[in-house]
């Protein structure tokens, strides 16, 4: 019920700032369309870069998205993207960290020859969403913005400054054994995913055909087991699966 809650709240945010339609939580690049710019009507692909961060319930992705949008020009909706990511960590700091018990009056139930059986204290399962690595989430953010599967692998895009400041802190932690060349590839998305948050899908393969097919046999694998563990956001994590077969 917890991470109900939390993705909820994340999911009303989108609401909130989208104010109406609806936008698949694919990587867009923003643009402001033809006709002149209009601040309060952003166009379909920044309304898709809102969506993704917005129902992630991500605090960190939400305001290194916002980030993105006042460098684009829309500061309302990002004040709105940081409010929604400051509702949501207030509404997991009021709940009890994992595996606390529940402060209640323990449960008594009749026993056999009218003894009382106390049962033990009711722990609460599982972990609450938490506000991500904020790396990982600048990272993502960026990638949702530029686009470089879309808009082509230009310096400007690819972030490799961004991916190797990734791989070079999970590197420190023990969780990638890679090399930290700023290459955004299977490897890297899967640290993203690592905290929560639905991956950039990755363009950076090996250089060898059959072991490239492995790689993203592999990395497909990975996007729908996680697609069947989180039920709310099977589709965005399906079709990250989908696209980097294409890449």
């Amino acid at each position: 019920m917890a991470a109900k809650l939390i993705l909820l709240l994340g999911l009303g945010a989108a609401a909130l700032v989208l104010g109406s339609g609806t936008a698949h939580a694919e990587s867009s690049s923003p643009s402001t369309g033809p006709g002149p710019f209009d601040p309060l009507n952003p166009p379909p692909d920044v309304l898709k870069l809102i969506q993704a961060a917005a129902s992630s319930g991500n605090p960190a992705l939400m305001r290194s998205t916002a980030d993105q949008l006042d460098k684009m020009g829309y500061k309302t909706q990002a004040a709105a993207l940081r409010a929604a990511a400051s509702a949501i960590e207030a509404a997991q700091n009021s709940l009890p960290p994992p595996g606390a018990t529940n402060p209640s009056t323990p449960i008594q139930v009749p026993g056999p020859g009218g003894a009382v059986i106390t049962l033990p204290p009711v722990v609460i399962p599982g972990t609450p969403p938490s506000g991500a690595n904020p790396v990982a989430a600048k990272l993502t953010a960026a990638l949702n913005a530029t686009d470089p599967i879309v808009n082509g692998r230009t310096e400007a895009n690819i972030q490799k400054g961004l991916v190797a400041a990734l791989q070079g802190q999970e590197k420190s932690l023990g969780k990638y054994t890679g090399a930290v060349d700023g290459l955004y590839g299977p490897g890297s998305a899967l640290l993203v995913a690592s905290y929560g948050i639905v991956p950039y899908p990755p363009f950076f393969w090996s250089s060898v055909k059959s072991k490239t097919a492995n790689l993203k046999a592999n990395f497909k694998k990975a996007m729908l087991n996680r697609a069947a563990a989180d039920p709310t956001r099977a589709d965005e994590w399906a079709h990250v699966a989908a696209v980097a077969q294409n890449t």
